[in-house]
């Protein structure tokens, strides 16, 4: 029989990482989608949503070992805080690369051909030493806070947004209008912070 994710991960924090490709096979996929919605048109110009991927399983076994990143071996303990975790890693750190993209635009230190690999090691490097902060409250925690604040509706557009739906799924399967579930988006956005920033979210 396999071990649990679970299992998985209590073995990675005692230093076995035997099966830490089974964790990346199951979380690949949805953090590449994620992350190239969230990233929209920015997608493939500094990073694309395997790039945040990669760097999201990084911080992740690194955090597990404990040398670094020690808000990882503190936040993921089980199946359900893993896939919180990862997801929440995600957009924190497409949101990151849209922002410093924008940056250095506008600061006209970076043009269309220098934006690659030397900007993306510069960014990992500004994000891996404010991540810690940023992930103080799990997907799960934050959307349990909105519903409290605003109701069950506007927690479940916050939830299907970071998990990648587009606005007529979401609209489709709470059976409200895109009109609506846009202006329930606004009030996220003021509830909830930066990371709910919906504006790279295709209207779809």
């Amino acid at each position: 029989m396999q071990p649990s994710h679970t299992q998985i991960i209590d073995r990675m924090k005692q230093g076995d990482f035997s099966e830490f490709d089974r964790i990346v096979a199951a979380h690949w996929d949805r953090l590449v989608r994620i992350s190239n919605r969230k990233l929209g048109k920015h997608a493939g110009k500094m990073r694309d949503g395997e790039d945040v991927a990669q760097s999201v399983f990084r911080v992740l076994a690194e955090g597990l070992q404990g040398e670094q990143h020690t808000w990882v071996r503190r936040k993921v303990n089980d199946t359900a805080s893993l896939a919180d975790v990862v997801v929440m890693m995600a957009i924190q750190r497409s949101i990151n690369a849209i922002n410093y993209e924008n940056a250095q635009r506008r600061r006209g230190t970076v043009r269309e051909a220098d934006v690659g690999e030397e900007a993306s090691r510069q960014l990992l490097a500004a994000e891996d030493e404010r991540m810690g902060d940023a992930m103080e409250l799990t997907v799960r925690e934050t959307v349990e806070k909105l519903r409290e604040q605003l109701g069950d509706d506007y927690a479940a557009v916050l939830r299907g947004t970071l998990e990648g739906e587009s606005l007529g799924e979401i609209a489709g399967r709470l059976r409200k209008s895109e009109r609506t579930i846009q202006r329930y988006q606004i009030a996220i956005r003021t509830a909830v912070g930066e990371w709910a920033d919906f504006t790279h979210h295709p209207a779809t």
